[in-house]
């Protein structure tokens, strides 16, 4: 019995030096990989940033931030990771003070026609029906379970408030790109539907020679193919249609999201909520990441323009904004030897510390 025990316990010390060796080659592996953070880039970011302010940017005013063709070209498109409470009210206030700056008064949404009509019809009732919006966000929760939270519901409450005091010409107008059920099946690829959807919008909406904000999945507002694929996502599909864009991806550390269980992650904690998915680490993290929170505070959130003519970033084949993902999926390389991050994106809302969307029955 004791030579039992004596064996049992040999094995299991033996497994946990296995296990911490396994650890540690892990972590310096990813040590590695995030690299130290590079002066040239740290000034660059210094210089071009803009701590993020809804009250500012819904003041109406053109920002200096901005680079002249963000406020000229066709379309701007927001990208996240779902799951972060904070996005929404960046989203809100993007889209707020484009219609007061340029006049965009559609809304792209990665929902379909039948979703966005739902949001349409909330937006024109009165007075405000809120049985309408929650319809809405149970339709969101079939496509996108991570957003259909309270913030949610919020930001389109506030949005309705603010259409109330628009002139006719100028209400917004919900477009839904994302596949619905009658398409699917076709040989076409979700983002090839959406950028027919666009297309239809367009000509049945009466929406040509308009401008437009989308707001997306962070994959669909890339504007490049990523190296070693053949698939183009939605804003690398409309480029290649000749619209002009602008795209704004969120990145983010020492945050928390909502990510309830979904194919790719079975298993999430009972609340849905996890701390593990931010950019610097374990499971993900961003090459460069350490550049942007040398210059920025916990708990903040700070938008970066990449794109200027001096900037580092316009670089093809640099080691930057390449997120390598651990375990659960393929790594997003935004760089590439033919391309540059800014053909990829053009700005960066970095957040650090932020909340996860509350859940509708929280």
């Amino acid at each position: 019995m004791r030579r039992t025990l004596k064996l049992i316990l040999v094995f299991l010390s033996f497994l946990a030096l296995v296990v911490l060796f396994l650890l540690t080659i892990f972590w310096f592996r990813n040590r590695a990989f995030l690299g130290n953070p590079e002066e040239e880039f740290m000034g660059y970011l210094d210089q071009n940033q803009f701590d993020f302010n809804s009250q500012k940017l819904v003041k109406g005013d053109k920002l200096p931030f901005f680079n002249s063709d963000f406020y000229q070209n066709d379309i701007v498109l927001l990208g996240e990771i779902h799951g972060y409470a904070d996005v929404q009210e960046i989203d809100e206030a993007l889209f707020i003070h484009l219609n007061k700056t340029k006049g965009t008064r559609t809304y792209l949404i990665e929902l379909d026609e039948a979703g966005a009509a739902q949001l349409n019809k909330y937006l024109s009732t009165s007075p405000k029906d809120n049985a309408l919006l929650e319809s809405a966000v149970l339709k969101l929760r079939e496509v996108v379970p991570q957003q259909a939270g309270k913030q949610w519901i919020q930001k389109w409450s506030n949005l309705y408030d603010y259409n109330l005091n628009l002139p006719t010409s100028a209400k917004i107008k919900v477009v839904g790109l994302d596949w619905a059920e009658h398409q699917k099946g076709q040989g076409l690829s979700r983002d090839e539907i959406m950028v027919e959807n666009f297309k239809q919008a367009i000509q049945n909406e009466g929406l040509v020679g308009e401008s437009f904000y989308g707001f997306f999945g962070l994959m669909h507002v890339l504007q490049e193919k990523l190296p070693n694929s053949d698939y183009s996502y939605l804003a690398a599909r409309l480029k290649k249609e000749g619209y002009t864009l602008s795209s704004i991806v969120c990145l983010d550390v020492e945050s928390e999201v909502y990510l309830p269980a979904n194919d790719i992650m079975p298993i999430t904690p009972k609340d849905g909520k996890t701390k593990l998915m931010s950019m610097n680490g374990p499971i993900i993290l961003l090459k460069g990441v350490l550049d942007f929170m040398a210059i920025t505070q916990p708990h903040s959130i700070t938008l970066f323009n990449l794109n200027r003519s001096y900037s580092p970033y316009r670089v093809k084949g640099i080691e930057k904004l390449h997120v390598r993902i651990n375990f659960i999926g393929s790594d997003i390389q935004m760089v590439s030897k033919e391309h540059c991050p800014t053909d990829f994106t053009q700005y960066i809302v970095f957040m650090r510390g932020a909340k996860p969307i509350t859940p509708l029955n929280e």
